[in-house]
């Protein structure tokens, strides 16, 4: 195998398989990227077991062939190696040669028949979406998927695709906050569609948007979901198991409704949150007179307090919020104006821009 790629064009491929390819994986062919030549064109693929891409290379090719070369080394190489064209070609024994204007490296690779195949995919029903608003979806919700949880089902985020309003609802949740938003999608489906997509595969997906333009196809299987980024194919294992109603979690008829400036709420918990203490971050909000008061008391550090003008005019209420979930909620809200819904000290808040139901937050209280 042998080929003459552009230095920027292989940067931005082998960008986009970075955080897929295994790094503490027992197999070592995890750790590196199949380049592939032959009469379909010239891939890139790398997969860890869990998620696989490959993507289409433009390149000049003198020699067909294929082999598996160290992905973050050849990355680091390509990114340092002050040259507009490099030339890879691999060798006898499955070494590789980068050459590059003056510099040239030798790099140990394996053969292309030990890199795992790709998964084959059954062509089922499919969607249709803008890729920038599915960025925004990814970038709303996986703040509030779980990280390592026993309950693995929260170590994901889920898609529910409603095929009577043709809408997807997109969820995450760790069990103490949940983010949900609502948009509408192109394409038919037969029947609804609850899956739940691994937290890494769709934060792959939305590092991927950042360099992509166009229209963005999503298709399922019994136990994957496949994007489709024009030449460029992201296949994930689902999450197997059941998910939380999100439905019962979100409180409904809420009777104490406080609006407010969403900066002013967000400046005054990230400052109640400095004397808080920080395994938990306890922050306390007194709900009364057209005034929302924060405070927090750390024994061992001071005492903090700061109010701020809101339109309420229930009935006094006191809550306590993990600030660290406050914070996040507000700074994933769009809009400068938010609704906070609440009933009272021992029932979940909600959250959500002013105006609109099609995104929201809910957020435990804590006992304070």
């Amino acid at each position: 195998m042998k080929l003459v790629v552009s230095r920027d064009v292989l940067q931005r491929s082998l960008q986009v398989i970075q955080g897929i390819v295994g790094s503490k994986s027992t197999m070592p062919v995890l750790s590196h990227m199949l380049l592939a030549v032959d009469d379909s064109g010239i891939t890139i693929s790398a997969t860890d077991l869990d998620i696989a891409v490959k993507e289409p290379l433009e390149a000049e090719v003198e020699e067909s062939g294929s082999v598996c070369i160290p992905a973050r080394k050849l990355y680091e190489i390509v990114r340092e190696v002050p040259a507009d064209k490099l030339t890879l070609e691999s060798l006898e024994n499955n070494w590789i040669n980068i050459t590059g204007k003056r510099s040239k490296f030798k790099l140990a690779g394996l053969t292309g028949a030990d890199f795992p195949a790709f998964p084959e995919i059954n062509e089922g029903e499919s969607v249709v979406f803008d890729p920038i608003v599915l960025k925004d979806i990814i970038s709303r919700v996986i703040y509030a998927t779980g990280e390592s949880d026993a309950r693995y089902t929260l170590n994901g985020i889920m898609f529910h695709l409603n095929p009577i309003n043709n809408t997807m609802t997109v969820i995450g949740t760790d069990g103490h906050r949940l983010s949900v938003i609502k948009k509408p999608f192109s394409g038919e489906i037969s029947e609804e569609r609850k899956v739940i997509v691994p937290k890494k595969a769709a934060a792959e997906v939305r590092k991927i948007i950042e360099s992509y333009e166009g229209d963005l196809n999503i298709s399922f299987s019994k136990n994957h979901i496949v994007f489709i980024f024009g030449g460029i194919v992201l296949i994930s294992r689902l999450v197997e198991g059941s998910y939380p109603n999100y439905e019962q979690v979100i409180p409904k008829n809420n009777e104490k409704i406080m609006t407010a400036v969403r900066e002013d709420i967000l400046g005054a918990v990230k400052r109640t949150a400095i004397i808080g203490k920080e395994r938990t971050f306890p922050v306390k909000m007194e709900l009364k007179d057209e005034t929302a008061y924060f405070s927090s008391n750390n024994p061992d550090i001071g005492e903090v307090s700061e109010q701020v003008a809101v339109q309420y005019s229930g009935e006094p209420l006191t809550v306590g919020f993990n600030a660290h979930y406050m914070i996040e909620a507000l700074q994933n809200l769009p809009g400068d104006e938010i609704v906070m819904e609440m009933q009272d000290s021992l029932v979940p808040a909600v959250i959500k821009q002013a105006g609109s139901d099609d995104y929201c937050c809910v957020i435990m209280p804590m006992r304070i």
